[in-house]
């Protein structure tokens, strides 16, 4: 019997047809990628619904084969600086064109 969960296409065993994995007739089912859902041996992949997941003749055609390669990471460029006597004389102007209130002028020479 071939049912459908979502959109995986699955088959339960039968005493025609045991599990690949344990051999028993009932409770376990597979998949048409060839996965199987095993509820008696345990595998490293749990599945949700019980039981384990196991890939009897290894992942042939796997959804991961498919995918693109990762990009690798961009090379950081170098953060341009400027020369300090320009950016002094810079801030000295900016500072003459918008003063700062007593306030905050106190602020700034009280935190250094």
């Amino acid at each position: 019997m071939t049912a459908t969960s979502g959109t995986v296409r699955f088959r339960r065993v039968s005493r025609q047809d045991p599990c690949p994995v344990c051999g028993k007739p009932d409770w376990c089912r597979v998949f048409d990628d060839g996965g199987v859902q095993c509820m008696r041996e345990a595998s490293p992949i749990v599945c949700r619904g019980g039981g384990w997941l196991h890939w009897p003749d290894g992942r042939a055609g796997d959804w991961r084969d498919r995918v693109f390669p990762a990009l690798p990471a961009p090379v950081p460029r170098p953060t341009p600086t400027a020369d300090p006597v320009l950016l002094d004389r810079a801030f000295r102007a900016l500072l003459a064109a918008c003063p700062l209130s007593p306030a905050h002028a106190r602020s700034c020479t009280s935190a250094g």
